[in-house]
């Protein structure tokens, strides 16, 4: 697997942990373009394509879910 510019793969996503701070650059339909550090507040095991799915305090929503392509680094 080659690892894309700037983007995690499966096997860091799913190594990540609760309370684990992450680097975001996501979108919100109504709220815009969001870049910045969150922490991890949840952790969905296993999604259909074998990866955890992560959620963060975003957009005012507690368990804002990121789609893996969301997530850039750990930090």
């Amino acid at each position: 697997l080659t690892k894309k510019k700037g983007k995690m793969t499966k096997e860091q996503i799913n190594e990540l942990k609760k309370g684990d701070k992450i680097k975001i650059d996501t979108f919100h339909t109504r709220e815009g373009r969001l870049k910045g550090t969150r922490i991890i507040v949840n952790i969905y095991d296993h999604s259909p394509n074998k990866e955890n799915v992560i959620c963060v305090k975003a957009f005012g929503w507690d368990r804002f879910q990121l789609n893996s392509n969301e997530i850039i680094e750990k930090l």
